[in-house]
């Protein structure tokens, strides 16, 4: 494996593949703060899809607002990321996954009915 490798980031990745999906660059983020989250509104919108809102709340519970999915979920802190899930009536299931880096957003979610389907998604803090 070979990559450009700076203090903030890691990209141009070559010869590397994991779980089919290959890794195009990496960039420095930091654990969240779920206290320092509450109450923060983030508005992303992904490649496939609709806008969605995210709005934290307390006890690791977030608002999603996004057509055909239901409104409140619980999410997890893994690593620097977060990642919640969801199921509705049109898919089986949806997995995303965030990081935040200052006032930004990026993440993706994949469809569990379609695991070859994933949309990314950038947003900012409202």
């Amino acid at each position: 494996m070979t990559a450009n490798v700076s203090k903030d980031t890691w990209s141009d990745f070559t010869k590397v593949a994991a779980n089919e999906k290959q890794i195009i660059n990496l960039e420095k983020t930091v654990v969240p703060n779920p206290d320092a989250l509450v109450n923060s509104i983030w508005k992303v919108k992904y490649t496939i899809g609709e806008e969605a809102t995210i709005k934290f709340k307390a006890d690791n519970k977030l608002e999603y607002n996004e057509p055909n999915y239901p409104k409140e979920r619980t999410y997890l802190i893994s690593g620097a990321g977060i990642i919640f899930s969801s199921s509705t009536l049109h898919f089986i299931g949806m997995k995303a996954y965030y990081i935040i880096q200052n006032n930004s957003i990026k993440g993706f979610a994949i469809f569990e009915d379609r695991p070859n389907i994933y949309s990314s998604c950038t947003g900012t803090k409202q």
